[in-house]
């Protein structure tokens, strides 16, 4: 319903189809009243829809990503996935000690600016490949920074929610040396448990193929290429989805985000290199298109009409709260926007891609929603192992934890989306060859005579067929096959 509602006005108003998504969401759940219509959406519910939406856009990105373009940018790609979200943590923190009501502490306030900070790969990423669908960014300019930075800040970000709440929730016996270590040893192992099951997917993809035999001429069936796709998609699927899911079941997110994403990362890197196995190709091109047909159709609707849904109008725009929770999120932003900017000057780019790299890859949402919560659930299971403690106080601290992120998506998400769709085109450099091979396109082929009319026998009619390539996937299988 999300989908086909927002659809329209995304067409005629040229604004992202996940805003209007977003803005339905929370018109579902605040109309009539806070959660009149989405009561019935269970804690569990939001929680497998947040985690399936940031493993599809996990594979998206790491499909997308060239392993040999990004060897030279490795500086710039580990510089502005820590220091911009580093800068924004930091003013936003000492922002909201000055201006919310943390009564004097000082962890709650840095735990309210981790959260709000990690970016959203449902957002950036998402716009970035649409844009390089269009021609944009495709051998130089920001998309090739984009990807790898926010997947990787994504996981350094997840790590870094889990660790403030072991700040603010510590236990005087917990091995605190041992908690800020998690992180690089999370990020590190999940990057090598990816690679090897990136390495398993190519073992199952090349055991698919080889269970037929190629045809005389060389190539194989179509059938059998379409029945090689899916098993393969299946099995892309199930790695990606274990890696999130227990990496959130055991309180490892960080390294299961990094090991879906370098499973696909592993993917598009042998996909590319068998150049004696060129049907690969084809199957990555085809399994990248299915992926994102779920998300446009599936899985982005859901997880933003959830998120939207979600979120409280009377309680975000309280009098008292609204000015102080945006000024923190404006004021981290903006650090986080020039601290950004600062770090690019050693990349090949313009001044003006810069600035658009700098403010559009600002966009939030999955990690907010999914753990923005966390330490009100946090405090929930407090109360019930302790029901003669009061936590009225550190209940109201985690509510308010939790508004200052949506007020973050609400701002942040909206803004990334529109520049990167509308903005970016008209600054970014966009390949010269995609026009050319759009104005250069040949007329549509004439149907193919059919092998009893023409005389000749089936094999020399699947010989005169084109070359299997991306769209030759397409073409409906001819007798022969």
């Amino acid at each position: 319903m999300a989908s086909c509602s927002t659809l329209f006005c995304a067409s005629s108003s040229r604004i992202p189809q996940v805003i209007w998504v977003l803005a339905m969401g929370i018109m579902w759940g605040n109309i009539p009243s806070a959660q009149f219509l989405t009561g019935g959406i269970t804690r569990d519910v939001r929680r497998i829809v947040s985690q399936i939406g940031l493993t599809t856009t996990l594979i998206r990105g790491g499909l997308s990503m060239n392993v040999k373009t990004m060897e030279t940018a490795a500086p710039n790609i580990c510089a502005l996935a820590v220091f911009p979200m580093l800068a924004e943590v930091l003013v936003h923190g000492f922002m909201a000690t000055a201006l919310m009501d943390y009564g004097g502490s000082r962890l709650w306030p840095f735990l309210q600016a981790m959260t709000s900070a990690p970016v959203a790969v449902a957002i950036v990423t998402v716009s970035i490949l649409y844009l390089r669908t269009q021609g944009y960014t495709l051998a130089r300019g920001p998309s090739i920074l984009i990807i790898p930075v926010v997947i990787l800040e994504l996981s350094i970000g997840v790590w870094g929610i889990n660790f403030m709440l072991s700040l603010v929730f510590r236990n005087p016996a917990d091995n605190l040396g041992w908690a800020i270590a998690q992180g690089p040893v999370q990020i590190v192992v999940g990057a090598i448990v990816g690679i090897l099951l990136g390495i398993v997917w190519a073992g199952a993809a090349t055991l698919f193929l080889s269970e037929a035999e190629r045809l005389p001429h060389g190539k194989f069936s179509r059938s059998h290429l379409r029945n090689v796709t899916r098993r393969c998609l299946v099995v892309l699927a199930a790695l990606c989805l274990t890696c999130v899911f227990f990496g959130y079941r055991y309180n490892v997110a960080a390294g299961g985000c990094m090991a879906c994403a370098l499973v696909g990362a592993t993917v598009s890197y042998f996909c590319s290199s068998w150049t004696d196995v060129e049907e690969f190709k084809d199957i990555k091109a085809k399994i990248a298109g299915n992926i994102a047909d779920v998300w446009d159709f599936l899985v982005m609707p859901a997880l933003f009409s959830i998120a939207g849904s979600s979120i409280s109008v009377a309680t975000m725009f309280r009098g008292d709260f609204i000015w102080r929770s945006i000024l923190c999120v404006v004021c981290g932003a903006s650090a986080r926007a020039l601290v950004a900017f600062l770090c690019a000057l050693s990349y090949d780019l313009t001044p003006s891609e810069r600035v658009l790299h700098a403010i559009g890859s600002c966009g939030r949402a999955t990690v907010q929603v999914a753990l923005g919560s966390a330490s009100k659930l946090r405090i929930l299971d407090m109360m019930a192992a302790n029901p003669a403690v009061s936590y009225a106080t550190e209940l109201r601290y985690s509510e308010q934890v939790y508004d200052v992120a949506i007020t973050a998506v609400l701002i942040c998400g909206p803004l990334s989306a529109i520049i990167l769709s509308m903005v970016a085109p008209h600054w970014w450099p966009k390949d010269a060859a995609v026009d050319a091979a759009k104005s250069a396109a040949p007329p549509a082929a004439q149907p193919v005579p059919s092998a009893v009319a023409a005389g000749a026998d089936a094999a020399n009619a699947t010989a005169r067929e084109p070359a299997a390539d991306a769209t030759c996937l397409r073409v409906q299988p001819c007798p022969s096959n």
